[in-house]
């Protein structure tokens, strides 16, 4: 089961149907936002080499379940901005020492 921390929550009473539409409209704005990711990313993904594009940052818990790079690889996790907090980059070279996360932004810099 896929680890939910960073989806947002719509709280719905079962009884109440007055939020559907809200409901329907966070789905939607999920749905477009990761469309439009990979629309972005699209012209990359042909060609990864060891690159894994996520429209979310990653949870701490699956850094913990990816297996470490060898010396040859270094396995990157590219996502869309904002950049992570200080804490949170401390934490993930912590669980995945072996991996490195970036914002797409950074990757792209990187390519120059």
């Amino acid at each position: 089961m896929a680890y939910l921390g960073n989806v947002p929550v719509v709280r719905m009473e079962p009884g109440c149907t007055d939020r559907i539409g809200t409901v329907v409209g966070h789905l939607l704005d999920e749905v477009f936002r990761t469309w439009l990711w990979r629309c972005r990313v699209g012209p990359y993904v042909a060609d990864p080499q060891g690159v894994l594009f996520t429209a979310r940052p990653p949870e701490l818990i699956a850094l913990a379940a990816l297996p470490s790079g060898d010396e040859d690889s270094t396995p990157t996790i590219v996502y869309p901005e904002p950049l992570l907090s200080t804490d949170e980059q401390r934490l993930f070279s912590e669980i995945a020492p072996g991996v490195r996360v970036l914002t797409f932004t950074e990757w792209l810099e990187e390519r120059r």
